[in-house]
């Protein structure tokens, strides 16, 4: 991501990361493969870059979207069910094994629990988990002088709006730039309806490892301030977007790289 001098969060959208990340360093057992993610992500920390947030995306079985992932398992009948609950426990076929929805609930959650549990962040930095959790509204942060972290809870199931509400928060605690890690370009919608309530700098990554887009968002100007056509038509796919989300949740580096500017 583009180096900065203000005070920035990194935001990762953690399934996406974990999905890239795979098992290419060729980890034997889920403790040494998430000791490398975690290694992974905390890389992101730097003398301008004191907060890292990841996110999960939930799986909830008896939601709409949850009995669509039910759908697609009979597509997926090579894959290994495994459930991940200790660190010595091996890894096998890594693509058998996380083409699986239920297997990657069950990572997401060994993966929270794992680093809430035993990761010391250095003083001044903040590792923020959110999603992976059994508890539906559960969200840490290493930072034990944040007296709590409601401003964060959400039911969403997809880590799509919550990296909205991350975004907003860290806006809210004074920084300047946010760096967001996501492939779903739909973020991009989201970002911009609630662009006046972000920080003065976004980027966002979005593609694969060999076709990198970042795109830039810079503080709002005219045409696109607030009541214009393009502002009022970016709130009204924000609002289907978060709409979307809510009805599912009611029914429980490379070869190339491209950069656009949104300002």
């Amino acid at each position: 991501m583009p180096i900065s001098r203000s005070q920035t969060c990194t935001i990762i959208d953690g399934m996406a990361a974990v999905q890239s990340f795979a098992n290419s360093s060729g980890a034997k057992t889920f403790g040494e493969w998430s000791d490398r993610f975690l290694r992974h992500v905390t890389y992101h920390f730097s003398d301008s870059c004191t907060r890292v947030d990841v996110l999960f995306d939930r799986y909830v079985k008896n939601s709409i979207k949850g009995g669509t992932r039910d759908k697609r398992k009979e597509k997926k009948s090579t894959g290994i069910r495994r459930n991940v609950d200790n660190r010595d426990q091996r890894i096998g076929n890594w693509e058998r094994f996380i083409i699986l929805e239920d297997n990657k609930a069950s990572l997401a959650h060994f993966l929270s629990t794992e680093i809430s549990e035993s990761y010391s962040v250095p003083p001044g930095r903040e590792l923020v988990i959110n999603g992976g959790f059994k508890e539906t509204l559960k969200v840490w942060s290493s930072d034990t002088s944040r007296q709590d972290v409601r401003e964060l809870t959400s039911d969403h199931e997809e880590a799509d709006t919550r990296i909205v509400l991350h975004a907003r928060d860290a806006a809210a605690r004074g920084y300047k730039q946010v760096n967001i890690l996501c492939r779903d370009t739909d973020v991009l919608v989201l970002l911009l309806a609630h662009r006046e309530h972000l920080c003065q700098e976004i980027w966002m990554f979005a593609g694969t490892s060999r076709q990198r887009r970042y795109y830039l968002f810079t503080e709002s100007r005219s045409p696109r301030r607030r009541g214009s056509r393009f502002w009022n038509f970016m709130q009204l796919l924000a609002v289907i977007r978060q709409a979307s989300s809510m009805v599912w949740a009611g029914h429980r580096h490379g070869k190339s790289s491209k950069m656009h500017m949104i300002s």
